[in-house]
């Protein structure tokens, strides 16, 4: 999802997908509250296997629609033929991050496959980002699943 060129924005949360790079050469995608990155990378992928963009809309401020399919080739490893597989990413940014995939097969028969989504938090300050040097970091704790998301903090 980050590795799209988009904004979001509600209130003091602020989604900011990878545009061109504007700093120092450092990566500043992610989800901001206030000055802090709360979530630093979020992937989708099937078989390990990167995904293209076919569409990206922003029918609002604060929502992104994204499509994005296997890549074109003839036929991969798994049996699967070019863009038979399309994921739709539903992001809407309100008190929280709400990322709702759907995922449709244009296949004639069952096809087994997986899904990956990669999820990393950095909890920088956007002034450290942006090469400013702090004398300390929060210490990050491992995620938590839970049943209807992942709870990272530090």
């Amino acid at each position: 999802m980050l590795d799209f060129d988009f904004l979001l924005k509600h209130n003091e949360l602020c989604l900011v997908g990878r545009g061109p790079v504007l700093h120092h050469g450092l990566g500043e995608a992610g989800l901001y509250a206030r000055d802090t990155r709360f979530l630093s990378a979020c992937s989708v992928t099937l078989d390990d296997e990167p995904l293209e963009l076919l569409d990206l809309q922003t029918p609002a401020p604060n929502i992104a629609l994204i499509a994005i399919a296997n890549l074109p080739a003839n036929q991969d490893g798994a049996g699967r033929w070019s863009r038979s597989m399309l994921i739709q990413q539903e992001i809407v940014l309100a008190t929280d991050l709400v990322m709702t995939l759907t995922i449709r097969s244009y296949h004639t028969e069952t096809v087994t496959t997986r899904l990956d989504v990669r999820l990393a938090a950095d909890f920088r300050d956007m002034f450290d980002l942006r090469g400013f040097a702090f004398c300390t970091r929060p210490a990050v704790q491992p995620a938590v699943v839970r049943d209807h998301g992942v709870l990272v903090s530090a």
